[in-house]
């Protein structure tokens, strides 16, 4: 008789097959959004696209799963955009501004200069984490080694393990040291 398959890669099927579907319209909801907005605000999204180039980059160099590198570098980004962003829509919002706009090397510096500030965030903080943890751990270890010191002073050194115990020895240690007493005191009556 045969076994019952496993229902297990059936759902797992149905899940890829899920997540598939919800990729495909996230997609196009993207797309259809980009669409709108560069049907309503064309001025805005030429701005946005070369504002926010450092994050196109990092977005494509960043393998990770999460792509945190784009997270980071795309919103200190987009804080040096919006400023002029909101400076066009508060003006003529033509594509004659958002052109001089890009073409002003100072406002290109402050928007590549977030983006730049996003990358030394991204790069920096994870050494700065891990030694704040390292410093934790090791005052944790140094309060935990005091407790364990007033156990030891409290309790004796054998509760840590360290030293002999002073209670009688295992009923196997006992024969041994009988075996050799006896094996002296044979050696003492033959000389």
């Amino acid at each position: 008789m045969a076994a019952p398959s496993d229902p297990r890669p059936t759902q797992v099927l149905v899940q890829r097959r899920r997540a598939q579907r919800t990729s495909a319209f996230n997609t196009f909801l993207l797309i259809a959004l980009l669409a709108g907005l560069v049907a309503i605000s064309l001025p805005t999204c030429i701005l946005l696209f070369f504002g926010m180039l450092p994050t196109w980059v990092a977005y494509i160099v960043d393998r990770t799963r999460g792509k945190y590198a784009a997270r980071c570098v795309g919103g200190i980004n987009f804080s040096g955009v919006a400023p002029y962003a909101l400076g066009l829509w508060g003006g003529d919002n033509s594509i004659g501004d958002a052109i001089t706009v890009l073409l002003d090397p100072i406002k290109l510096m402050v928007m590549y200069g977030a983006a730049g500030m996003g990358w030394i965030l991204y790069l920096g903080m994870p050494p700065v984490v891990g030694t704040f943890l390292n410093i934790m751990a090791q005052r944790r270890v140094a309060e935990l080694q005091a407790k364990q010191a007033e156990l030891v002073e409290e309790w004796g050194r054998e509760i840590a393990g360290g030293g002999r115990p002073t209670a009688s020895p295992t009923p196997a240690a006992e024969g041994t040291e009988e075996v050799a007493e006896s094996a002296d005191s044979e050696e003492e009556t033959v000389t």
